[in-house]
C-alpha cells in the first residue's frame, strides 16, 4: 500500500487537511505537557547558596569539603558525634578553651584564637562586599528579588557581629586537663584542690547519720578574684544526695586565691575538672580527669 492509498484510507480528502492539522496540534500539544519546567523562583533557590546559615567555627581544619553541606563556615569541617539529631552550635567559639584542654603553653592556642578571629572578620568583610554589589539587579532579576536578596545578606551580617560581640564578651576560660604542666596553672590547682580535701574531711557528708562514700566527676569554674562561678557534675556518684553535697562542699571551701597578675593576663576564669572521692577512713581525695 503506498501512501496515498493509506491517506485516501485513513484521510478522505474532502477533510484531509483539517484532520492532519488536528493530528498536528495535538502531537505538539503532548509533547509540551511532556516536559516539565522548573519554576524560575525554584531555580534561583537551587542555585544561591547563600541561603545556607553561615557558622562561625573555632576551629583549624583542612579537611575536604563535605559531601552534604549543612552550614557556610570560614573553614571545611566533616560531622561527627553520635546526636540522632542535626543542631548547630549556638557560639561561635563555645568552649574554645576546653578543645585546647591539656596542650602545654597557652601561648600556642593564643595565636590560633588570633588566627580565627582574623577569618572571621576577613568573612564580615566579604559579605559587606557582597552587599555593596547587590543594589544593581543582575540580568534577568527584579528590583524586588535583588532587595530580598539583600535583606537576606544583611540578616547573616547581623548574626555574624552579634556572635563575634558575645565572643569578645565572653570570659576567656582555661580548661585544666591531665597532661596541664604550667606552674601558674598546676599552682592554682593544687590551692584549690587542698582547701576542698580539708574543708570535705572537715565536712564529710552524711545521711541520717550514715556517712556517704563514692567517687563523682565535677567541673568547678572560678574566676578571678578567686570566686566560685559554677560547679556541675560531669560524673555522678550514682548517688543524688552525695552529689548534692559535693557540690555544696565546694562551694563552702571558697573563696579560693585569686589570679596571681600573670595568669589574669590570660585567662578570666579556670575551669578545674577533677574526681573526687570519699573514702571509708572519713576523707576526700581529688585528682584531675580529663575533661
Amino acid at each position: 500500500m503506498n501512501i496515498h492509498a493509506w491517506l485516501d484510507r485513513w484521510f478522505p480528502r474532502p477533510t484531509r487537511v483539517l484532520e492532519l492539522c488536528l493530528l498536528a496540534s495535538l502531537l505538539i500539544h503532548a509533547a509540551v505537557l511532556a516536559v516539565r519546567f522548573v519554576p524560575a523562583q525554584r531555580l534561583d533557590r537551587l542555585l544561591n547558596v547563600d541561603q545556607l546559615q553561615i557558622i562561625l567555627v573555632n576551629a583549624l581544619s583542612n579537611a575536604p569539603t563535605p559531601d552534604q553541606v549543612q552550614a557556610l563556615s570560614q573553614t571545611n569541617l566533616k560531622g561527627g558525634g553520635e546526636s540522632p539529631n542535626k543542631v548547630m552550635a549556638a557560639s561561635p567559639l563555645q568552649r574554645a578553651a576546653q578543645n585546647q584542654a591539656g596542650l602545654d603553653g597557652q601561648s600556642e592556642e593564643e595565636r590560633k584564637l588570633e588566627q580565627i578571629k582574623a577569618q572571621q572578620q576577613q568573612l564580615v568583610a566579604r559579605i559587606r562586599t557582597q552587599l555593596q554589589q547587590i543594589p544593581i539587579p543582575e540580568p534577568g532579576e527584579s528590583a524586588s528579588e535583588a532587595a530580598q536578596k539583600r535583606q537576606l545578606m544583611l540578616k547573616h551580617l547581623a548574626e555574624l557581629e552579634k556572635k563575634i560581640e558575645q565572643q569578645n564578651a565572653s570570659p576567656r576560660t582555661r580548661f585544666v586537663g591531665p597532661s596541664t604542666k604550667e606552674v601558674a596553672y598546676a599552682e592554682f590547682y593544687d590551692q584549690v584542690r587542698l582547701r576542698i580535701e580539708a574543708h570535705g574531711t572537715k565536712h564529710f557528708p552524711s545521711f541520717n547519720g550514715n556517712k556517704l562514700y563514692g567517687s563523682l566527676t565535677m567541673v568547678i569554674t572560678i574566676d578571678a578574684f578567686g570566686r566560685v562561678r559554677d560547679v556541675q557534675i560531669a560524673q555522678g556518684s550514682g548517688q543524688p544526695i552525695l552529689d548534692h553535697k559535693a557540690v555544696s562542699i565546694v562551694h563552702g571551701s571558697g573563696p579560693f586565691e585569686a589570679f596571681k597578675p600573670d595568669l589574669r593576663k590570660r585567662v578570666d576564669q579556670i575551669a578545674v575538672v577533677a574526681r573526687f572521692t570519699f573514702t571509708r577512713e572519713g576523707e576526700i581525695n581529688s585528682e584531675v580527669a580529663a575533661p
